[in-house]
C-alpha cells in the first residue's frame, strides 16, 4: 500500500523564496496557499492506511491500493502499472539492500510464507 496525503501546507513551500527569488516566491506562495490542505487534514489519509485492519482493507478491495484520502484508492498513472518499471525498482532495491546490508537481509517471500517468517 502507498499513500500521498496530497498538497499540505508545510514549510517546505519555502523552498520557492529559494528557487524562484523573494518577489516571484511571495507570489508563488500567495497563489498556491488556497488549494493546499493542512498538515492535520494531509495526515487522515496516512493515518487511516496506518490504523486500519488488513481484513478491512481485503473487504474494501483496498489491498495494496495507492490511498490519496481516508478510505479511498487514489488514480495511478500509466507509469504507476508499467510492468517493466516495476521490476526496474523491485531490482534497484534488492541491488541497493545487497550493497547496504547484505544478501542475508533479503528472503524468498514465497519461502517465508512456508516458514511463517
Amino acid at each position: 500500500m502507498s499513500v500521498h496525503p496530497g498538497a499540505v501546507s508545510t514549510d517546505i513551500q519555502l523552498q520557492i523564496h529559494e528557487a524562484f527569488g523573494p518577489i516571484l516566491g511571495r507570489v508563488m506562495t500567495a497563489l498556491q496557499t488556497p488549494l493546499l490542505r493542512a498538515p492535520d487534514e494531509g495526515s487522515l489519509g496516512v493515518l487511516w492506511a496506518s490504523t486500519t485492519s488488513g481484513d478491512e482493507l481485503v473487504r474494501r478491495g483496498l489491498q495494496g491500493a495507492y490511498i490519496t484520502d481516508p478510505g479511498k484508492a487514489g488514480e495511478q498513472t500509466e507509469l504507476a502499472t508499467d510492468p517493466q518499471l516495476e521490476e526496474n525498482v523491485w531490482s534497484l532495491c534488492e541491488q541497493l539492500i545487497r550493497e547496504k546490508i547484505g544478501n542475508d537481509a533479503l528472503h524468498d517471500w514465497a519461502d517465508a510464507a512456508k516458514h511463517d517468517v
